[in-house]
């Protein structure tokens, strides 16, 4: 009778990658003219005055408003930062059996 050696093990992987939708081109397009126009000393106020003269909408298809370009950045910013979280990998209780 030949036995052969199985690895048994609890694998546990924490990760925030999985319930981020993807980002729309409109959405990239919108962060990278703001970020631009931000870095270039611009207000938030100016910045929205810019989009609505541009008949640009936000996401969801409103008028612009400072605090919705502020929005724009700051979700970004956390969005990216979560994207580039080490994921938790835990490997518990390894044991090898044989059959």
């Amino acid at each position: 009778m030949d036995l052969r050696p199985f690895a048994v093990f609890d694998l546990t992987i924490q990760t925030n990658k999985l319930a981020l939708a993807p980002y729309s081109a409109y959405q990239n397009k919108l962060h990278g003219l703001i970020s631009e126009m931000r870095n270039s000393g611009y207000s938030y106020n100016a910045i929205a005055n810019y989009l609505n003269k541009n008949n640009l909408k936000t996401p969801r298809g409103k008028i612009f408003r400072n605090a919705h370009a502020h929005s724009i950045i700051k979700k970004k910013t956390i969005r990216d930062n979560r994207l580039n979280m080490e994921d938790d990998v835990q490997l518990n209780d390894f044991d090898v059996i044989y059959f």
